[in-house]
């Protein structure tokens, strides 16, 4: 061996000294890379990149160890490698940034692992809160993806995570649902993480009621999204779906009057706008009723309180910002007696 080759040994040697349980794992490493085998190689690192205890060593590990190879191996097993490395060690947005564009030039030329390392940058920095960089790095993972042939579930996964985690803090909510809805095309929610699968169910199941021009649940409702929330603390967001879907107020109330702790713990805005929603189709369901009968005329009337409604939904808006006005604290109030309900409209 040459000097390199000995002082990466001597590196996954005392790497092994320093962390006895994962001895077994850099004693592997030692003898796959001798031999050169660097499939094996890869899998082994990819096993050891979700050891707990390993978490220490990455940043070094990569420096010192997988850089001297890194050409050698496959393009996006190599990018998943480098954002394992770029969560771990990253403590600011500009680490990360500049982390990222350094292995973003291992990606050069590369469809699939390229846009896998902006995804994974995009998602970064919205946790730095850096919303424009964040944008700006998914649109070009985006001009990458769209339109290509062949593209691995595994990237598009990436592609719609990223997109859908975008949109969940700048909104709108119906582009997060469309994005959402994607990504579980990709990524089922069988393959997730429990805790990131129930939180992708509520998300989705809020983002239905809230989004615009959102006006049917069909899809959602025979998703297995509905079958993880009822198993839940969230089966009252699963019975609120339906209820919307089939146009039932009276089961909406009833719910309401049922399950008004959970639905008061949810923004004012939310309430508000389910309430508006609720009612307008109501009155839509009762036209579209009274219009098949040949006798009536003008059933049109039917659709006007849509209007009033638009009205006072809109002035709840301002309420809601300006004193957190909730029509769920409202019809909680006449339902529940005043130790049962807090006097207050914060929610």
């Amino acid at each position: 061996m040459d000097a390199k080759s000995q002082s990466i040994v001597a590196f996954l040697q005392s790497c092994g000294e320093a962390a006895p349980s994962l001895a077994p794992n850099y004693a592997r490493m030692e003898e796959l890379y001798k031999r050169k085998l660097w499939h094996q190689l890869t899998v082994l690192l990819e096993e050891h990149l979700g050891e707990e205890a390993a978490a220490a060593q990455l940043g070094g590990l990569y420096e010192t160890f997988v850089s001297d190879f890194k050409h050698k191996l496959n393009k996006l097993a190599l990018a998943r490698i480098q954002v394992a490395v770029a969560l771990n060690k990253c403590a600011d947005a500009d680490e990360v940034s500049a982390f990222a564009e350094a292995a973003l030039a291992d990606h050069a030329g590369e469809l699939e692992s390229g846009a896998f390392v902006l995804c994974e940058l995009s998602r970064m920095l919205l946790r730095f809160g850096k919303q424009e960089a964040a944008k700006e790095k998914l649109d070009a993972a985006a001009a990458k993806i769209e339109g290509a042939a062949g593209v691995t579930p595994e990237v598009q996964a990436a592609f719609y995570r990223a997109r859908a985690g975008y949109y969940k803090v700048l909104g709108p909510a119906a582009e997060f649902y469309r994005a959402a809805l994607l990504l579980l095309a990709y990524a089922p929610l069988s393959s997730m993480p429990s805790s990131e699968a129930l939180e992708i169910s509520f998300d989705l199941g809020i983002a239905a009621l809230v989004g615009e021009k959102l006006y049917n649940f069909g899809e959602l409702l025979e998703h297995p999204v509905v079958a993880t929330l009822e198993q839940t603390q969230y089966a009252w967001l699963a019975q609120l779906l339906r209820a919307f879907n089939a146009g039932d107020i009276e089961q909406y109330e009833a719910l309401v009057a049922r399950e008004h702790v959970q639905l008061e713990a949810q923004p004012a805005l939310l309430s508000n706008t389910l309430y508006a929603a609720a009612l307008s189709a109501y009155c839509y369901l009762t036209f579209l009723g009274y219009n098949e009968l040949p006798f009536l005329r003008s059933t049109e009337v039917f659709v006007f309180p849509v209007v009033a409604i638009g009205g006072a939904y809109l002035v709840s808006v301002v309420l809601a910002a300006t004193s957190g006005f909730s029509c769920t604290w409202l019809v909680a109030s006449i339902y529940f007696t005043d130790a049962e309900v807090a006097t207050t409209w914060g929610v």
